[in-house]
């Protein structure tokens, strides 16, 4: 089973850096250990640069390492992110084309859009203000307002808390939704 997206070659560096990081933490932990017990028994290990550079550089490849590691785990978010807002921008302008008009940001919802009939067109311009619009089915009325008023009243109830979409006090009275 294949992938349609490339890999991100950020998370082998990532894995690179973490393989190494272990093996030169286990070095730096083992290697003066071996050496001391080595010692003990007799044995005189042979000298080796590694060895002498593991002893007095040791902690600083550390630190570089988990800088890597740091630095890889970063851009491979990075580059996952930008890949999935290049998707989203791409499929925003697959709907904009199917339906010829620009994508609509939305927050967290989309919304249902109904075009207006010419009655309801009509009600706008009258003198009840706002209109109400019937539901045939359900007998439930709604009130037909324009985006700008909606948006100032939300922007009035937001600052206290009093938001109909997030408030948790309202949530007692979803029993009394009518659902489809």
């Amino acid at each position: 089973m294949r992938s349609s997206e490339p890999h991100n070659p950020f998370y082998l560096l990532l894995l690179l850096a973490s393989v190494l990081f272990a093996a030169t933490a286990l070095a730096y932990a083992l290697v003066p250990s071996l050496e001391e017990k080595a010692a003990e028994a007799g044995q005189v290990p042979p000298q080796s640069a590694f060895r002498d550079a593991l002893r007095t550089d040791g902690w600083q490849w550390l630190l570089y390492e988990v800088g890597a590691m740091i630095l890889f785990g970063v851009l491979s978010m990075g580059l996952d992110r930008l890949r999935i807002l290049k998707k989203e921008r791409e499929r925003g302008n697959e709907e904009a084309y199917r339906t010829g008009q620009a994508p609509a940001k939305m927050a967290a919802k989309e919304t249902a859009m109904i075009e207006l009939t010419e009655q309801q067109r009509q009600a706008l311009n009258g003198s009840e203000q706002p209109p109400v619009v019937l539901d045939p089915q359900t007998g439930q009325e709604y009130l037909l307002i324009r985006r700008e008023i909606y948006e100032q009243v939300r922007g009035i109830l937001k600052p206290y808390n009093r938001g109909w979409e997030d408030d948790p006090d309202m949530d007692a009275y979803e029993q009394y939704r009518k659902k489809p």
